[in-house]
């Protein structure tokens, strides 16, 4: 009976990890081979959105602790920039995101734009041979490209477009070189 209770008091400890460490409890089955992995933001479980806002309110805490005192060595060194707010602004860390569900759902609401925006385009007026929304008015409105997106955008298409035309050139040189001409 002994042995029971003092197992029962182990994973009693145990679930109040799981709880404090607001580590989803996916992420614990997973290692059992319990959990499932959804690779679609359908199934994203909100306890994944938790757990990446909990991350990333622990990175900013992290930050704070790590460039507070960098910053008043810095001061100290170079007693010129204490009273610079602009390197003090500028001062940050970058994080590496590796949040597979943070990307997949990015990509997914991106398809979903784009959908949407091939079915206004696909909208004609009353002839039936014009369309009635302009693609370029579309693509800035509902997926948020700025003019500076759009204008390198025609850069890389212009780009592509010149090597292609450069390939076919050079194709079709080497098509009249093979027969003699």
């Amino acid at each position: 009976m002994d042995l029971i209770f003092q197992i029962q008091k182990h994973l009693n400890i145990y679930d109040k990890l799981k709880i404090d460490s607001k580590i989803p409890f996916s992420r614990f089955e997973r290692d059992s081979n319990g959990g499932q992995v959804y690779i679609s933001a359908d199934g994203l479980d909100r306890e994944e959105v938790r757990f990446s806002k909990f991350i990333n309110r622990l990175r900013s805490i992290f930050q704070e602790i790590i460039l507070k005192p960098l910053w008043l060595q810095l001061a100290l060194d170079f007693p010129e920039l204490k009273d610079d707010e602009l390197i003090q602004a500028n001062l940050g860390i970058q994080y590496i995101k590796d949040n597979v569900f943070e990307q997949i759902r990015e990509q997914e609401v991106m398809e979903k734009k784009m959908q949407f925006i091939m079915t206004l385009k696909d909208y004609t007026e009353n002839d039936q041979s014009t369309a009635y929304f302009d693609s370029e008015w579309l693509i800035s409105r509902y997926l948020g490209m700025t003019k500076d997106d759009l204008e390198q955008n025609k850069q890389w298409k212009a780009k592509q477009n010149k090597e292609n035309k450069d390939d076919e050139e050079g194709d079709a040189k080497t098509a009249v070189d093979s027969f003699g001409v």
